[in-house]
């Protein structure tokens, strides 16, 4: 009978052909008449050699599995995170215009004075770069009216001095020559 019980189970539950083997058992016992509250059968069922063996190497496969995706999750973390100070750093570079000689400085202190010397050398050709362009706009301009040259360019020459860095007085609330509709 106990046998018969456990045919139908998988080897890899014993736990449930011994729970089922045990009702059988001790629904014959009850049935009986001899054996009724003389004797008490228990019958306990375990996992094969084979079956064993086979049921370590699907847990060995299935934790190798579960570890890998964690690492993997892990590293997917980890370089979320990267591309988030990556993305922070490279914004706070369009902040200044020295940052690049910051970087370069930060990564090679040993050369501080080249840095310096070509920050002061890019900033000289910035300048002139911008004088230049000034030149240009005023020799577009020659036949217009100066004031009238000084009153449309003076936002976007504040606005390009500041790009270069170059510190600037703070705009006078109350202007001698400037309309009060110039946005400011």
């Amino acid at each position: 009978m106990v046998r018969e019980v456990c045919r139908r189970h998988s080897p890899f539950s014993p736990g449930t052909a011994e729970r089922e083997a045990n009702q059988a058992l001790e629904a014959a016992f009850i049935n009986h008449a001899t054996l009724k509250r003389r004797w008490v059968a228990r019958v306990e069922v375990s996992l094969t050699k084979e079956a064993r063996d086979l049921e370590r190497e699907n847990v060995v496969r299935q934790h190798a599995i579960t570890a890998n995706a964690k690492a993997v999750a892990m590293r997917l973390r980890a370089l979320d995170d990267l591309r988030r100070q990556a993305e922070t750093f490279l914004a706070g570079l369009n902040t200044s215009w020295a940052s690049r000689y910051a970087v370069k400085l930060a990564q090679q202190p040993e050369l501080a004075a080249e840095v310096v010397h070509r920050m002061l050398e890019d900033r000289r050709q910035d300048a002139e770069h911008l004088v230049d362009t000034v030149q240009r706009m005023v020799e577009a301009h020659q036949t217009a009216n100066i004031y009238d040259l000084v009153i449309s360019s003076e936002g976007a020459l504040r606005q390009a001095l500041e790009q270069l860095g170059v510190a600037l007085p703070p705009l006078d609330p109350d202007p001698l020559f400037t309309p009060a509709d110039i946005p400011r």
